[in-house]
């Protein structure tokens, strides 16, 4: 059984729009910039994206560093990002398990669900 006080925690983690293609554009081999981070993960304003890093790092998702050139910080996974990122391909699957029997009232066509009636 699952605990829904705690499901509802980890989902309103990464719940944003962004947060789930910054966790994805991360890669661990060293501390990114924010306009690299930016040109991974797409049409988003750069306002948006330093408000998304901060919550990211606020709630240790994330880790803000400084970069050795001192002049910028950078971002980097965090230890328990490799099972987050585990936990998020369980969700893909499930995804493409059921794709053709979800329903979303908003685009489904973006993942190919059935549009709502």
């Amino acid at each position: 059984m699952t605990d829904a006080a705690t499901l509802r925690v980890a989902v309103g983690i990464i719940a944003g729009k962004w947060v789930v293609p910054v966790l994805t554009a991360l890669d661990n081999q060293r501390p990114r910039r924010q306009a690299w981070i930016r040109s991974r993960v797409g049409p988003v304003s750069p306002k948006v994206l330093t408000e998304t890093l901060r919550r990211m790092n606020d709630t240790g998702i994330i880790t803000r560093v400084l970069l050795d050139d001192a002049v910028g910080v950078g971002y980097t996974l965090t230890p328990a990002d490799e099972s987050l990122l585990d936990a998020l391909a369980v969700l893909q699957g499930w995804i493409d398990t059921h794709r053709g029997q979800l329903v979303l009232p908003n685009r489904p066509q973006q993942i190919g669900c059935r549009p709502a009636q």
